[in-house]
C-alpha cells in the first residue's frame, strides 16, 4: 500500500524544521555583534541579574557567534537523520534518533529550570514538540517497510526452483533481487564481505568466499553484480584501477569457480552498463549499435570480455547493460530527488542529455526472463523503452515532488569539480532502447517514467 499524503507532509515538515534551525544558526552568527541582538541580551541579563556592561555584552555576543554554528549543525544533522530514516531506516534507527532527542530535551530543559532561564525552556519546548510527535508518526519508506515489498508482480516467474549464486547481492539492486528470489522459493547463495551481518535461512546462504562452495554443489545460475560504484568520487588514475579491478577480479573468480564445479551452471547474467556505448547525443542505441571510445566503454568492454570466457564451459552468458536504476530506498534517485525535497527543481546544464532509466523491479524481471528464455544471450540493454532527457526527467520528478524554484547547475562547473565523472555520466548520456527484450516479448511493469515515479515516490 503506497504512502499517503499525510506521511509526505510529515516528512517535509521535519525537513523544514531542520532547515529552519540551520538558517537560524547562520542568522545568529551575523547578528551577534549588531543592535538587533540587544532585546535578547536585555532578557538574558534581567533573568540572571547580570549587569549590562560593554564587556558582558561583548562576551555574550561572542558566545552567540559560537552558538550559531551549533544550531546550524543541529539543523543539518536533523535533516540527515530524517532523510536517512525515511529512505533507508528501520525501527532501530527510529529508536536511536528518538532516544537522542529525548536525552537532549531532558538535559537542556533541566538546566534551564535549574538556572531559572524559562525563556530558553519555552523555546526548547516549542522546538521539541514541533519535531518529536511528527517524527514518532513518520513511517519509513525503505525497502524494509512491508508496504514496499510488493512481490506479487514476480509471480509469473514461479516455475522450476533453481540454485542461484549472486555476487553484489547486498547492494541496491542485490537486496531486492534476493527478496524476489526468496519469494519465488529459489535456493540462494549470496557472496558478501560480511556474512555475519546477515541471517542464513533454509534456502538463503551468505558466504564470504567462493571457496566456501563445494565442487559438487549444483549451481544453475550465477548473477554477477559486483563492482565499485562509478559515482564514488572523482575518477583519478587510482580510482579507475579500482573500478576495473573490482569488476575483472570478481568475474575471474567466478570463472575459477565454474572451472572446478563438477556440474557447470546453465547461465551467467553479468552486470554491465550502458556506458559501453559512450556519449552518443540523440542517436537511438540498441544492442547492435557502435560505441564512442572512452573510459566507460573500455571498462564495460573488458568486463564483458572477461565474462564471455565462461562460454568455453558451455555456459550461456547474458551481458546486462544496465541504465539508471530507479528504486525507493537508495540508488541514483536518492541523490537526484534530494534537492526536490527541499523545493528545488535541479537541472544539469542545458538538460538535453539523455537519461536511459529503468525501474529496479523491471530490471529484476529482466534477469528472471533471461533465466527462463534460453534463446537470450549476449548483450542485453537493461533500460526502459522510453528514455527521457534530463530536462524532462526534472520536470516529471517535480510533478511528484512539488518544487518552488528552479536551479540550473552549469555543466562546466560540474566538469571542473568532478572531471570525467561529469563528462561521461552527468552532462552527457545515451538514448538506449531495450530492443532485444522487446523483440523477445518482454513486458515492462513500468514502461514510462510517470508510472515508475508514482510507484517509487508513492504520491497520490
Amino acid at each position: 500500500m503506497p504512502f499517503n499524503r499525510f506521511q509526505i507532509r510529515l516528512y517535509r515538515w521535519l525537513l523544514f524544521i531542520g532547515i529552519s534551525h540551520a538558517i537560524l544558526g547562520i542568522v545568529f552568527i551575523f547578528i551577534a555583534n549588531t543592535s538587533l541582538i540587544q532585546p535578547y541580551l536585555n532578557t538574558v541579563f534581567a533573568t540572571f541579574a547580570v549587569e549590562d556592561t560593554p564587556n558582558n555584552s561583548a562576551l555574550f555576543s561572542s558566545f552567540l557567534q559560537f552558538f550559531g554554528p551549533t544550531i546550524s549543525s543541529w539543523g543539518i544533522l536533523l535533516c540527515i537523520s530524517v532523510f536517512h530514516y525515511y529512505h533507508f531506516g528501520n525501527l532501530r534507527t527510529k529508536i536511536i534518533i528518538s532516544a537522542a532527542l529525548l536525552i537532549w530535551f531532558i538535559l537542556d530543559s533541566g538546566l534551564s529550570i535549574l538556572n531559572g532561564f524559562y525563556t530558553h525552556l519555552i523555546i526548547n519546548s516549542l522546538a521539541f514538540f514541533a519535531f518529536f510527535p511528527a517524527f514518532l508518526l513518520l513511517k519509513t519508506n525503505s525497502i524494509n517497510n512491508p508496504s514496499n515489498n510488493t512481490l506479487t508482480i514476480f509471480d509469473r516467474y514461479k516455475k522450476n526452483n533453481k540454485t542461484i549464486l549472486i555476487t553484489g547481492g547486498t547492494g541496491f539492486i542485490g537486496k531486492r533481487l534476493v527478496q524476489t528470489l526468496k519469494h519465488l522459493d529459489h535456493n540462494i547463495y549470496v557472496l558478501t564481505r560480511s556474512p555475519s551481518k546477515y541471517s542464513n535461512e533454509s534456502k538463503l546462504h551468505y558466504i564470504q568466499s567462493l571457496n566456501d562452495i563445494h565442487n559438487k554443489l549444483n549451481i544453475d545460475v550465477i548473477i554477477n553484480l559486483a563492482g565499485e560504484s562509478l559515482a564514488s568520487g572523482r575518477w583519478t588514475k587510482k580510482q579507475k584501477e579500482r573500478f576495473l579491478d573490482s569488476r575483472i577480479q570478481s568475474t575471474k573468480t567466478i570463472e575459477q569457480l565454474v572451472t572446478r564445479l563438477h556440474v557447470k551452471p546453465e547461465l551467467l547474467i553479468n552486470g554491465s552498463a550502458i556506458g559501453f556505448y559512450g556519449a552518443q547525443q540523440d542517436e537511438e542505441l540498441d544492442e547492435q549499435s557502435t560505441f564512442t571510445d572512452c573510459f566507460s566503454h573500455q571498462l564495460c568492454k573488458q568486463w564483458e570480455q572477461t565474462a564471455l570466457t565462461l562460454k568455453q564451459h558451455n555456459v550461456r552468458v547474458c551481458l546486462l547493460r544496465i541504465g539508471i536504476v530507479l528504486g525507493n530506498n537508495g540508488g541514483p534517485l536518492a541523490q537526484l530527488r534530494l534537492p526536490f525535497e527541499f523545493g528545488v527543481l535541479m537541472q544539469i546544464g542545458n538538460g538535453k542529455q539523455w537519461m536511459s532509466w529503468i525501474h529496479r523491479d523491471d530490471l529484476i524481471s529482466m534477469m528472471l526472463y533471461c533465466i527462463e528464455n534460453t534463446q537470450l544471450n549476449g548483450p542485453i540493454n537493461g533500460t526502459a523503452p522510453q528514455p527521457v532527457t534530463n530536462q524532462v526527467f526534472a520536470q516529471r520528478l517535480s510533478q511528484h515532488i512539488k518544487t518552488i524554484v528552479k536551479i540550473v547547475v552549469p555543466a562546466k562547473l560540474l566538469s571542473i569539480i568532478v572531471g570525467e565523472l561529469a563528462d561521461e555520466v552527468l552532462i552527457t548520456g545515451q538514448r538506449v532502447i531495450p530492443k532485444k527484450m522487446q523483440d523477445n516479448d518482454f513486458e515492462f511493469n513500468y514502461p514510462d517514467l510517470d508510472s515508475a515515479l508514482k510507484q517509487i515516490i508513492d504520491i497520490r
